[in-house]
C-alpha cells in the first residue's frame, strides 16, 4: 500500500501499518493475527507492540489517526468561514481517500456485518468529540445551524455506511456530484428532526 504516507514515523511503524491493511485487506480482520503482521513487516513482535500496545485495534486507530491528518479538516474550518467550495473539497477529500482504500473497506464491512458486537466496539474508538469537532463544523455549514453530538453522530453513521456502498459499488448512488447533493440533503433533513 504504497498510497499512505506517514511522515516523520519509524519505517518499522509504516511497514507494520502498511502490512496490517494488506493482510486485513485480502484475509479479513479476524483471520490476521499480530504476529502474522510482525512477520510479513518483518519486525520482531515486540516492535509491533512498542508501536502498537494493544496490537490490531491499536494499528487500527493509528491508522484512523493519520488518514484524518490527510482529510485535513482543519485546514478547512481553520479561518471560521467554509465556503461552499471547501464543503465540495470535504466531500471529494473523503471519496478519493475511500477509493484509495476501496478492498480494505470491503474487508471490514465484511467483519462488520459477521461481528456486530466489534463494530460497535470499533467505531467507539473513533468517534470522540474532540476527533469529530472539525467534521461537526462543517456539517454545521452545509445544514446552516448548530447541532447537537446525538445528530452529529447519526450524520457520521450514515454518511459512512453511505460512503462505502457509493465506493464498494462503483458510483452506486449515481455520479460524485449526485451523490454529494444526496448527502447534504441527507445532512439537512437530519438536522431539521432536531427542531
Amino acid at each position: 500500500m504504497r498510497w499512505l504516507c506517514i511522515p516523520n514515523e519509524s519505517s518499522a511503524k509504516r511497514r507494520i501499518i502498511e502490512t496490517a491493511i494488506d493482510l486485513i485487506s485480502k484475509k479479513g480482520y479476524h483471520n490476521v493475527s499480530t504476529r502474522e503482521i510482525a512477520r510479513k513487516a518483518d519486525v520482531s513482535d515486540g516492535t509491533l507492540y512498542y508501536h502498537f500496545p494493544k496490537g490490531k485495534i491499536s494499528v487500527l486507530i493509528s491508522l484512523w489517526d493519520e488518514l484524518s491528518k490527510d482529510l485535513d479538516y482543519y485546514e478547512i474550518i481553520e479561518d471560521g468561514i467554509i465556503t461552499e467550495d471547501e464543503i465540495h473539497q470535504f466531500f471529494i477529500k473523503d471519496l478519493d481517500l475511500a477509493r484509495k482504500m476501496r478492498e480494505f473497506i470491503i474487508a471490514m464491512e465484511i467483519e462488520l456485518l459477521e461481528k456486530p458486537d466489534f463494530y460497535i466496539n470499533y467505531s467507539q474508538k473513533f468517534t470522540t468529540i474532540d476527533k469529530l469537532e472539525p467534521f461537526k463544523k462543517i456539517v454545521e455549514a452545509i445544514v446552516e445551524k448548530e447541532i447537537s453530538n446525538h445528530t452529529l453522530f447519526r450524520i457520521i453513521s450514515i454518511w459512512k455506511a453511505l460512503i462505502r456502498r457509493h465506493v464498494i459499488f462503483r458510483n452506486l448512488y449515481g455520479s460524485d456530484e449526485e451523490f454529494i447533493k444526496m448527502m447534504k440533503n441527507i445532512f439537512r433533513a437530519l438536522a431539521k428532526e432536531e427542531d
